[in-house]
């Protein structure tokens, strides 16, 4: 576990204030927390990296993979996979992205597997409560993305 001897200001952590009384010296664990969840991720093609994948039902009751890409400028973006057949062709679109060999049948998968893969993946940001909400609408291939 790592810990920092110095603060950003430079000072020692704990090192008492002139006249002050109480200390300002807390400790927080931030074992398993990913940073970026508030990020802004402007419109745009990143690399995006699966960091997780969940099997949930929506709200009109259909199961969907809820998927979090960690993007190459270090921002966090949901997406969500519904598997209906008129919406599958996405999943599919993003699977073959990630390197994914999908085949014109019936096709089996861990979703887990899904977990630390990489492609290119389009950022459009669409307004929902007066904020700018970042939304996949595309992937490609990692090579195409980055060049």
């Amino acid at each position: 576990m790592a810990t920092r001897t110095k603060s950003p200001s430079g000072k020692r952590p704990g090192a008492a204030r002139r006249g002050s009384k109480k200390s300002t010296v807390i400790t927080v664990d931030f074992t398993g927390v990913e940073a970026g969840g508030g990020m802004p991720t402007p419109d745009g093609t990143y690399i995006g990296t699966i960091t997780s994948v969940e099997k949930e039902v929506s709200q009109a009751g259909n199961e969907m993979l809820v998927v979090r890409w960690k993007t190459n400028i270090g921002s966090t973006v949901f997406d969500r996979f519904v598997l209906v057949p008129q919406s599958l062709w996405v999943l599919r679109t993003a699977l073959n992205c990630l390197g994914f060999d999908t085949e014109d049948a019936e096709y089996t998968f861990d979703y887990e597997d899904m977990v630390d893969q990489s492609c290119g993946i389009e950022i459009q940001n669409e307004e929902y409560e007066e904020k700018d909400q970042p939304r996949v609408t595309g992937y490609l291939p990692s090579d195409v993305a980055e060049g």
